[in-house]
């Protein structure tokens, strides 16, 4: 068995003039939703083995926040360049290409591809995974290099409540 979360970043913020798209920061609704959302999901993200996460300041924010709330180590949160502008294609083959030891996997980035992802997976689509929102996927496998829609038993999608 393997657990995929799939998580978007927090809500970022686009009030300050010549910040780069990557620097930019989270607002504090994102902040809050994070937290919120982090807290509410730490019984389900037991047993963190990884984080993958986007280079991008809101991601790594939320990645920082998601730690802490769910109550998993920083140390596992790795820096993923890839993520930043990834496909989808890029991103199944981030993932199927991760260690076999690694059972419970986060990836942390960006929409569009985030949505685009998962409804690859999803038996029904979704119209757009929302900031801070997360699909958590349950797959009887034993090697994510076996990931595969019709390998799915379980998902739950969360996103923050307004």
């Amino acid at each position: 068995m393997k657990r995929l979360v799939v998580l978007r970043h927090a809500k970022s913020s686009w009030d300050s003039e010549g910040v780069s798209d990557i620097n930019r920061p989270l607002k504090t609704r994102g902040i809050t939703d994070a937290y919120t959302l982090s807290r509410e999901l730490k019984e389900r993200l037991k047993g963190m083995d990884l984080v993958l996460c986007s280079p991008a300041n809101r991601a790594l924010h939320t990645a920082t926040i998601f730690s802490e709330g769910a109550g998993f180590s920083a140390e596992k949160i790795k820096v993923t360049p890839l993520i930043y502008e990834a496909s989808e294609s890029a991103l199944r083959k981030l993932i199927t290409g991760v260690d076999s030891a690694v059972n419970t996997l986060m990836i942390i980035g960006h929409n569009p591809t985030f949505t685009y992802f998962v409804n690859e997976i999803l038996p029904h689509p979704i119209y757009e995974l929302p900031t801070t929102g997360c699909v958590i996927f349950d797959f009887d496998i034993d090697s994510w290099a076996n990931m595969a829609p019709a390998k799915l038993t379980e998902y739950t999608i969360h996103t923050p409540q307004r």
